[in-house]
Parts: structure tokens; sequence; C-alpha cells
């Protein structure tokens, strides 16, 4: 008995020796986001003889670029020592993913592409250099604290996460099937319905109930996920069937609900290729590219029939055919670069103007709106009252969440814009609280990489790709995040321990 349990425990290492063994493979993606990151400080030598090249500066001046650019030196000396120390590269290991897209999506969004952005904030109409040098500084602090704090942790996750797997756990595909195909029906009879979506009518019966909706999304997404991987790595007609199917789905969807759900949908099944098999999927991010050039015009027009049938009021899913039918309509008559132009645009605008939301906290706080520390407490604790136990608890967002009307300037009363992590966390404390708070995060998502992909125990893996594409994201709230730890984990945990997989076997 003694002898078969230490073979197994053999076998067990060389299973999860042989998956954390793939992403040393990868190393390309060390080099290709030292280009990424690297490549805009040759910029800045052009920018310095823009004299002699006809080259203009940045309308934010000299120091924002100068600012931008050793943000992007010292991302770069972080991703080679870390990826040195660590022999290997993983585009999703956290502090990367979170440092890739802040710097590229927001400040490389701004510092290269729109050059003669001015700020339309009135609070940043007539000074403005300063605050987008401190708005950089703030992503740069943040981003810092993130990673010595981590790095501090990964060690130490390692020495006390020594967990025996008898090999690995096999799914449930009836279970996991089930819980998917009930999520996926109810989800989408929400969408075909129009209790979701774009310009839904204001308040109605499930706005109360938005967060009950959110976490049936998570456990569809969870069941969908260990689906995915398991097919993945055991290859059936049936399976590749499914996973088409479902990912078209997906994808036919976010044509209500925007194109964001697009971009999460293709990073999800990004990820899920990634862990099932160690492989980048270059193939399928091309093709995302290439279909995110013709999905953003056609959400784009479609919004803009939406407003003109009805704005306010709720729109009918006849006249939503409609207006979508019209949308790919006018999709034929677009040009190839006008397609390409109206997805940049889109890019440019919603990325950069976190830049400038951060810059008016900045300005705002705490001179002219006090720091919303006790405030932020206040609205945490109300809202984490499960609305079954309270079933009057306001459904209105807080005017703190106000983002588009008290930040960025826009006249929309119910206006709403992604203020991100990092201006967020410095609105409620000011620069300790932002230290802080990017610190804790360093600690937990140590822990959760280390428990998740590190190890290569696929339910750890599943809870990692859900808690990157479902609960933390860049662009959202602090008190958002933690209240979406606090009400959907424990579902999403016991799911995945009890119900998606079979219970290890003992010897």
């Amino acid at each position: 008995m003694e002898s078969l349990i230490k073979a197994k425990l053999i076998a067990a290492d060389k299973v999860t020796m042989h998956r954390v063994s793939l992403f040393t493979k990868q190393k390309s993606f060390l080099w290709l986001s030292i280009i990424l990151i690297t490549l805009p400080i040759l910029i800045l030598f052009l920018i310095g003889e823009a004299s002699q090249l006809g080259l203009e500066g940045h309308v934010f001046g000299r120091g924002f670029e100068f600012m931008a650019a050793m943000l992007g030196i010292w991302l770069a000396i972080i991703f080679i020592w870390w990826g040195h120390r660590q022999g290997r590269f993983d585009l999703f290991e956290f502090p990367v993913w979170i440092s890739l897209n802040i710097y590229i999506q927001v400040v490389l969004n701004v510092w290269l592409l729109q050059r003669d952005r001015f700020p339309i904030a009135p609070w940043l109409r007539f000074n403005y250099e300063a605050p987008m040098v401190l708005a950089v500084l703030v992503f740069g602090v943040g981003l810092s604290a993130l990673w010595v704090s981590y790095v501090l942790a990964f060690p130490l996750f390692g020495r006390k996460a020594k967990v025996i797997h008898f090999g690995e756990r096999e799914v449930r595909l009836r279970s996991a099937f089930a819980v998917w195909l009930i999520g996926w029906i109810f989800f989408n009879f929400l969408i075909f319905t129009g209790s979701i979506g774009y310009l839904t009518g204001g308040s109605n019966l499930f706005d109360a109930w938005l967060n009950y909706i959110h976490l049936f999304n998570l456990i569809q997404l969870t069941a969908g996920t260990g689906l995915v991987i398991h097919y993945l790595r055991h290859p059936t007609r049936f399976g590749r069937l499914w996973v088409i199917l479902m990912f078209g789905s997906n994808v036919v969807s976010t044509l209500v609900l925007g194109t964001k759900g697009f971009v999460l949908t293709l990073i999800w099944i990004v990820m899920c290729i990634y862990y099932a098999t160690g492989k980048f999927p270059v193939r399928w991010v091309v093709i995302g590219i290439l279909v995110l050039i013709v999905f953003v015009p056609i959400v784009n027009i479609y919004r803009h029939n939406l407003h003109d049938i009805n704005p306010g009021t709720g729109i009918a899913i006849s006249e939503r055919i409609k207006a979508l039918s019209s949308a790919f309509q006018n999709f034929q008559e677009m040009s190839l670069k006008s397609l390409f132009e109206s997805t940049k645009d889109t890019f440019e605008i919603r990325q950069g103007s976190m830049l400038e939301i951060t810059a008016s906290t900045m300005v705002l706080h705490p001179s002219t709106i006090p720091f919303l520390g006790s405030d932020m407490i206040k609205y945490f604790f109300t809202q984490l009252i499960p609305r079954l136990i309270w079933p009057t608890k306001p459904t209105e967002r807080n005017p703190l969440f106000m983002i588009t009307t008290s930040y960025y300037g826009a006249s929309e009363e119910y206006g709403f814009s992604s203020i991100g992590l990092f201006a967020d966390s410095y609105r409620i404390g000011g620069w300790p609280f932002l230290i802080i708070w990017f610190a804790l995060c360093g600690i937990f998502s140590a822990w959760l990489y280390r428990a998740g992909p590190r190890s290569g125990y696929t339910p750890n893996v599943i809870f990692y790709i859900v808690m990157l594409q479902g609960i933390i994201y860049y662009d959202t709230e602090v008190t958002t995040i933690l209240l979406r730890l606090v009400h959907f984990v424990p579902f999403i945990f016991l799911l995945v321990k009890f119900v998606l997989f079979r219970p290890p076997k003992h010897y």
C-alpha cells in the first residue's frame, strides 16, 4: 500500500512538472512584452529631435511623455528580472496582465495614438500638464506596490502550499454540462427579453437583482471553463462542436451587451487554451482581432439605432432585431478603412478616458472633494447585505459612482464611465490607500497564482481563470471587486470543489 501511494505521488509530480515546464517554452512572450514596452522609448528620443524630423510634441507636454517613457522602462526592467528569475513568462500572471493592460491600453494609447487629444473635463482645460503627469505616477506607484508585494509573497506561499494530489481529478461531464446549460439558457433569456443589455429602460424587476444575474453568469462561466479545458485535453467530435457553438453564441450575445463582452470572451477562450495545452493560440488572437475590426462598427451603429428608437424607456426585442438588421445593412456599405478607423477610435476614446479621469481625481481630491473613505465603507456594508434578507434595499447606484459627471465633465445625469482601480483607490484614501490596496492585491494574487496555474491543479486553474475573467478587472472600482469577492467566491469555490469534479481517490 505504501509503495502504491509513493507511485501515485511520483506520477502526480510528473504531471504537475510537465504542465509547469510547458510555460518555460513561452519565453518568446517575454521578448514580445519587452518589445511592446520599450519600443516607445525610441520614440521618446525621436520626439526630442522633433524640430529636425518635423514631429510635434504631445499636447500634454514633455513631462507627460517623460513619465510615460520612465514607466515603460521600469516595467521592462521588472519583466526581464522576473522572467529570468522564474525561467518562464506567463502573459496571464496577474501583475504581468494588469501591467500590460494599464500601460498599453491607457498610457501608450494616449501617448502614441492621441498626441493631439485635448482634455474634456472643465477642471483640466486650462491646467492639465501637471495632473497628467501625476496620473501616470499613480499608475506607476500602484504597479510598483503590486509587484513588490507579489515578489515578496510568492516564495512564502510556495513553501506553505504543500498539497498532495493523487493524480488529476476528473470532470463530472454531465453535471458540468447541466450547470452550464441552465446558466446559458437563463442568461440568454434575459438578453432576448431585453431585461439586460443596452438601453433596457432603467428601473425594472431585474435591476434589483443584478448581482444574482451576475452570479448566474459566473456559474455558467465556471462550468464552461471546466468543460473547455477538459475537451481541449481530451478532444472529441462532440467537444469540438460544443466549443465552437458555445463560443459563437457568446459572440452573438455580445452584440447586445457591447464590444467589451466580445473582448472578454476572446481573452477567456485564449486563457483556457493556454492553461489547458501550455501553448499560446496565436491564430485565435489574430482571428479575434480581425473579427473585432468588423464587430465594433456593427455595435456602434446598433447602439446609435437604439437611441433613435427610444433613448430612455426600454426597447422591445422586435425593435432590437430591426435595429440590428439595419446595423448590418449599414455595415455592408462601409469600406475596410472605415471599419478600421471606427474600431481604432472606439478603443482610443474609451480606454484613453481612464487617464483623464485619473488626472481629474488628482485635481479634485482632496481640495474640492474630500477623500471618500468613510462613505465607501458605508456603501460597502449596505450593499453587503443580501437582497434575499433585505428585499427593499435601494437599487440606485451611489452618487460616489457617478464617474462621468464627477470626473469627466460630461452632462449625462446617469452616465457611467470606467474609473479603474488606480484612480478609485486614490480617491478613497490618497497615496497611502493606493499603496496599501495594491500591496494587498499583490499578496492575494501571489497566493491565487501559486495555488492555480503554478500548481497545474485543474480545479484551481479554473478558479484562477474565473477570478481574472469574471471578478477582478483593472477598470472597475475597489468596492465592486470587494463585493464580488464576498458575494461570489464562496459559490464558485463550492461549485468547483463539489459539483464539477469527482472527489479524489484515496488509497
